[in-house]
């Protein structure tokens, strides 16, 4: 499956995913991102790829887009979003379940995808900047069977 990773801190906003491609008991490495940066949102998704690029496209081309028009008008089956706006970290599931990841001390994370688990133990002990989001990355690749490196991170800085 897939491993998507977000990290917002007081320093900046990171997005990471890893690259592979898991179906039916076998797995590949693709180079098509499962994150991207539209305008002011980083948006990385979980699910089959045919569904989370129509995701994509509705963030791309929706006048004014937000997290709240998104899981209450559009929600995609299958697809699952993990959105950074504004700061805040968003969950967004394939039924239009909103989750707001909760920020301690300005720093929140959160994770999707098969590989979530010690992605966000890794960021339980270290959420810092960009190097913590690799770092959640590869403890996830290197715990789990379905995710696979090279690994993408994006980030937002404060203006």
């Amino acid at each position: 499956m897939t491993v998507i990773v977000a990290l917002v801190t007081p320093e900046g906003a990171w997005m990471g995913s890893d690259s592979a491609v898991v179906y039916e008991g076998s797995s590949t490495v693709t180079s098509t991102p499962k994150t991207c940066r539209i305008g002011d949102f980083l948006i990385g998704y979980a699910g089959p790829f045919g569904a989370c690029q129509s995701a994509v496209e509705w963030w791309r081309t929706t006048p004014n887009p937000s997290v709240q028009k998104y899981a209450k008008e559009v929600s995609i089956k299958g697809c699952s979003l993990l959105v950074i706006q504004r700061r805040s970290i968003y969950e967004i599931d394939d039924g239009g379940g909103l989750i707001t990841a909760r920020k301690r001390s300005g720093i929140a994370y959160a994770s999707i995808g098969s590989g979530f688990a010690p992605a966000l133990g890794a960021l339980y002990v270290d959420a810092t900047d960009g190097a913590s989001v690799r770092k959640a990355l590869l403890a996830s690749a290197h715990h789990t069977t379905e995710v696979r490196p090279p690994f993408r991170v994006l980030s937002l800085m404060p203006k």
